[in-house]
């Protein structure tokens, strides 16, 4: 199956929105690796959570 450049190119997308919560930053931020240097006070807004 070929792809029609014209028929894509007029094809119109929904918009799509997401929302991210605190929860959602702060195991983001755990999987890329902040906190694991305990002592950098740089990383730490990172990783405390006020509230979840």
């Amino acid at each position: 199956m070929t792809i029609d450049y014209d028929r894509l190119i007029q094809r119109e997308f929904p918009v799509v929105r997401h929302v991210y919560d605190p929860r959602d930053v702060l195991i983001y931020a755990l999987g890329i690796g902040l906190g694991f240097d305990p002592v950098d006070e740089r990383q730490i807004p990172f990783v405390m959570a006020e509230k979840l």
